[in-house]
């Protein structure tokens, strides 16, 4: 997990180098302050509390615009 800040916006990178799905931990949520959902940057795919992330996969997390909510 990397955490880029630059002025209010947040992006946290998650990557997954198993051949398993795994859950997003913890930390990433308690780091993003965000209860509901992050965004991924580059799908537009919403994420929520539980959520696995796919094989081999790398994620870009961000707080969701209005119209993703």
């Amino acid at each position: 997990c990397f955490e880029r800040v630059a002025g209010q916006r947040r992006l946290i990178v998650v990557a997954n180098f198993s051949e398993h799905a795994q859950p997003l931990e913890r930390e990433v949520w308690r780091r993003a302050l965000l209860p509901e959902a992050l965004s991924d940057h580059l799908t537009g795919d919403l994420f929520s509390i539980g959520e696995r992330v796919a094989p081999y996969s790398v994620l870009w997390l961000e707080e969701p615009s209005d119209a993703e909510r």
